[in-house]
């Protein structure tokens, strides 16, 4: 004997479903977030594997690389004493999408340029916009993993050195095979693929 089931019934099963399907938004967010981390930390990982060739190309000293090496860190420490400020007054949302755009940005004027103060420009934004992708994914994770939010901050924090493992993979490929800016590139292009699906994510 088949039973219809009741009004109340299907209020019940409702939020079952949408439920489910926050899950699997979040679960994608998550994923997004994750192969972002990756590639906001290939740079690091392109300069060091790059440093001889980097050094014969862009005319830079010893001293000129150490210098370079050092200002990412200088602009983490910059972002990192005004990202409370700036997520307090502006939406996540548009301050991930802004800081892309930036290390986007950063990114590009270091492969194309020979001028040292570009250079260190170039290294201290990139430092600077990467502070709140470090900031806001943990958060995220923190406040929609539920059960699964500690498996979620740890692959958060694999995905640092998984990116600099990256960019030195990549880079000593392109340097036996074509050439060092090319690194960049790749890493330029599926950042602003990533960046993309944030524009498009509602909220």
């Amino acid at each position: 004997m088949t039973t219809i089931p009741s009004h109340s019934e299907d209020r019940q099963i409702a939020p079952i479903s949408c439920s489910t399907h926050e899950d699997k938004i979040k679960r994608k967010i998550f994923i997004l977030g994750c192969l972002t981390t990756v590639l906001i930390n290939v740079d690091y990982g392109i300069i060091p594997a790059s440093t001889t060739e980097m050094k014969e190309d862009l005319n830079l000293s010893q001293i000129d690389l150490g210098l370079l090496g050092s200002l990412a860190y200088a602009g983490l420490i910059l972002g990192s004493l005004s990202g409370p400020m700036v997520f307090h007054r502006f939406s996540a949302k548009k301050i991930v999408l802004l800081a892309g755009l930036v290390k986007v940005l950063s990114l590009i004027i270091f492969p194309l340029s020979k001028n040292l103060g570009l250079l260190c420009f170039s290294r201290t934004t990139t430092g600077f916009s990467q502070v709140f992708f470090c900031i806001y994914f943990p958060v995220w994770a923190d406040l929609y993993g539920k059960e699964s939010k500690t498996k979620w901050l740890t692959y958060l924090q694999l995905a640092v050195p998984m990116g600099v493992f990256m960019g030195y993979g990549i880079t000593a490929l392109y340097v036996k095979f074509a050439s060092w800016p090319l690194a960049f590139f790749t890493q330029i292009g599926f950042l602003v693929i990533c960046i993309s699906f944030f524009f498009c994510i509602d909220g």
